[in-house]
């Protein structure tokens, strides 16, 4: 879907979220939700092209503030 979705949390344990963000760069692995930019640690696949949004599970998100 094309819709924005906000992160949600998924677990009452530990910082997990589910966050549904666009492609902006497959082969830099890089995704963003609005103005925020996201390095993945794993590879995006082919099958998505640019521009369309993937959902994906994080632990933790490590920012780099400039």
């Amino acid at each position: 879907s094309s819709d924005f979705k906000p992160p949600c949390k998924t677990s009452d344990v530990e910082f997990n979220h589910h966050i549904y963000a666009k492609i902006v760069n497959k082969k830099e692995r890089l995704v963003s939700i609005g103005d925020i930019n996201i390095i993945l640690d794993a590879p995006i696949d082919s099958e998505f092209p640019v521009g369309s949004f993937i959902s994906f599970d994080v632990a933790r998100l490590d920012l780099l503030v400039s």
